[in-house]
């Protein structure tokens, strides 16, 4: 045992000669108290050694001299009790008996080790107790006396409630109507005092008398009274005296945590709502109404039976009937006020009751043939949104959705009634391609041209899409030379209104820096002209490619031209002679991601670039600095893949990739060389 120890503060067991005792005294059949005058070992800190304190101690007989392994048995498993303090084992010097030297926690009427040491409490006393107490009381009812004193026993804990016989002249101040009251019990309940060692009463306590018309069907009310048991919230049963009913005597906070219709816990206790409870009053209304269609119906209650919470909505069918002020707000969509409102849970009454006047949005669906198409539309919107349930329009009989109204305004588009496609810039792809294609016209007065800006424009998927355009060449100003090649002259320009951007339609900003590129006899080449656009990005944010803004056309000699994102730091070779000093190896690596993410955006539209160097790779800004854009520029020569011309060889010498040279076509492969 001594070498079980793990820890300084452990206690030292140890064999404690019996004239070591002093003061001892008789306090049960097998039981002293008495001092250690050495005391127990006890561990110093700070002198790092062990030391001896005097402690009070009690010393149990045990008749032990010729059973030794009982007696150490008996050891060992009050040892293994860390509530039980054992110092350790001493001999009656006159008996030979074997005495177990302890702190105390033993009961003083059967000489045994306390059940509970902490609370002084013996559980085998009690029952003995509560035994010899069953003569003091009688309901009048041999089946109730039984139950109470079956109860009575199941007792494990000084915590534990005394399930009693309560007199009903005990309770005043009864309170309510119907089954349930409010009643002071005025002696209170049991209560084990630790120091008295024994249970007494405090004071008067606030309880909940439920009635149950019992005197005829007692089982049936035990079976219930067992159920409240088991949870630990009832205190006895009593019989109201004039009509002789029994009753359940229930803890008040019974009503906090407990439904009363099936004792069990409720599955939300803040607003006393029971899922169970409110599943089985949905499942009984079901007989009450019908939309008169089977899958509608089935629908209906199948929704109602997902209900989790008691804030969930009650999904309901809705007769048309119900609505007033039915205004239309767009194509299929109307405002109604629903005079008797939804449901919602009552926590106070714990039933649900409806809100009156509820404004609503009625999203109408062309369904009386499509059930199954409308349904599960229905089933996506609840999963999104806050739907009531469903009505249906008695002339063309079609099928509506019951919305929130707020929630469908803020969540919808208010021209087609369709989630939005960009919910945070409230942008719909539908409604602006239809808006863009109401728009078209002749803007450049040649047929190809406007069928290619009108494709481009269709192209649009999210609002920081780039709006391509046809320019008028009057809006820019301040034009100004800034580079030629062989099949073009690049300017640079102010262009006035500059480009659209979205903020809930389509606005322009302020004047904009743009690049023009203008083709060389470009009037005649449409088709060419027109590829190298394709190639172009027109995302606002996240390409690594040169937006394209639109076409404009140079009045004087016709030539078209393309209007570019203008890049402030020009190609990488003048960018690296200015910049080269600050160029350190974080930013080359930050540099080569931007130009590789470039390329990767080419090659996976099936393209290649055909003229990759580092003329063509323009900066954002004429320095360094922690991003490093950079875009790909010139796509004049870019082709599809397996689409090349292969007599052709473009680019410049030093950057051409050596098969291209050697007469096979470009590829992704040569592209990558050129990088």
């Amino acid at each position: 045992m001594q070498l079980k120890i793990n820890r300084p503060y452990d206690t030292i067991f140890e064999w404690i000669s019996y004239d070591k005792f002093s003061d001892i005294k008789e306090i049960g059949n097998t039981l002293y108290s008495a001092l250690w005058n050495d005391g127990q070992l006890k561990y110093g800190r700070y002198k790092k050694e062990w030391t001896r304190i005097q402690v009070e101690i009690n010393l149990k007989l045990c008749n032990s001299q010729s059973t030794i392994d009982e007696f150490l048995n008996k050891v060992v498993e009050y040892k293994n009790d860390d509530k039980f303090k054992i110092y350790g084992i001493s001999q009656n010097p006159d008996t030979k008996d074997y005495v177990l030297v302890s702190q105390g926690g033993y009961c003083e009427e059967c000489d045994e080790k306390y059940t509970e040491i902490q609370n002084k409490w013996c559980k085998s006393c009690q029952i003995k107790n509560l035994k010899e107490n069953f003569r003091n009381w009688t309901s009048g009812n041999e089946k109730i006396d039984n139950f109470i004193q079956e109860m009575q026993l199941k007792i494990n804990s000084a915590c534990d409630i005394i399930f009693e016989w309560i007199p009903y002249d005990k309770f005043s101040d009864i309170k309510g109507i119907g089954n349930t009251k409010y009643s002071v019990w005025n002696d209170d309940q049991l209560k084990y005092d630790q120091n008295k060692k024994e249970w007494t009463r405090v004071q008067a306590k606030e309880v909940i008398l439920k009635l149950c018309n019992s005197h005829n069907t007692i089982d049936e009310f035990l079976n219930k009274a067992k159920a409240y048991y088991k949870i630990s919230q009832i205190y006895g049963i009593s019989q109201e005296s004039i009509t002789k009913d029994y009753i359940m005597v229930l803890q008040k906070k019974y009503y906090e945590r407990y439904c009363e219709k099936c004792t069990e816990n409720y599955t939300n206790i803040e607003y006393k709502w029971c899922k169970q409870c409110q599943i089985d009053h949905l499942k009984k209304i079901f007989a009450y109404w019908t939309s008169g269609n089977k899958k509608i119906d089935e629908f209906i209650q199948e929704m109602q039976l997902k209900i989790n919470s008691p804030k969930d909505i009650i999904f309901e069918w809705i007769p048309y009937n119900q609505f007033n002020d039915i205004e239309e707000k767009c194509k299929a969509v109307y405002s109604a006020s629903w005079k008797d409102g939804p449901l919602e849970y009552d926590s106070n009454n714990k039933m649900l009751v409806r809100v009156q006047a509820r404004e609503v949005t009625l999203k109408l669906c062309n369904s009386q043939n499509m059930i199954n198409d409308f349904l599960n539309k229905v089933k996506v919107y609840v999963k999104i949104f806050n739907v009531y349930g469903i009505t249906q329009y008695p002339d063309s009989k079609d099928y509506a959705m019951v919305l929130h109204q707020e929630e469908c305004v803020k969540s919808y588009c208010e021209t087609c009634i369709e989630e939005y496609t960009d919910m945070k810039h409230k942008w719909c792809k539908p409604c602006q391609i239809y808006f863009l294609e109401k728009k078209f016209t002749n803007w450049s007065g040649n047929e190809k041209i406007d069928e290619f800006i009108q494709e481009m424009q269709l192209k649009v998927n999210n609002p920081n899409d780039m709006l391509f355009e046809w320019i008028s060449f009057n809006q820019f100003k301040n034009i100004k030379k800034i580079g030629e090649g062989g099949f073009a002259k690049v300017y640079s320009a102010e262009w006035k209104n500059g480009p659209l951007h979205y903020d809930k339609e389509w606005k322009r900003g302020s004047c904009k820096k743009v690049a023009l590129k203008c083709l060389n006899k470009s009037q005649n080449k449409t088709e060419e002209f027109l590829n190298e656009i394709k190639a172009y990005s027109m995302n606002k944010y996240g390409s690594n490619i040169i937006r394209i803004y639109g076409i404009s056309q140079d009045p004087k000699t016709k030539n078209y031209i393309i209007v570019l994102q203008y890049a402030k730091g020009g190609n990488f070779n003048g960018w690296i002679n200015k910049c080269y000093k600050d160029f350190d190896w974080n930013n080359k690596l930050r540099t080569l991601h931007n130009i590789i993410f470039g390329l990767s955006e080419i090659h996976q539209k099936q393209m290649v670039h055909c003229d990759f160097h580092t003329g063509n790779i323009l900066f954002e800004y004429g320095y360094v600095n922690q991003y490093n854009n950079t875009y790909i520029s010139d796509m004049g020569l870019c082709g599809e893949i397996g689409n090349v011309d292969k007599s052709k060889i473009y680019g410049v010498m030093s950057y051409v990739a050596p098969e291209v040279l050697r007469g096979k076509p470009y590829t992704k492969a040569a592209d990558i060389y050129s990088f």
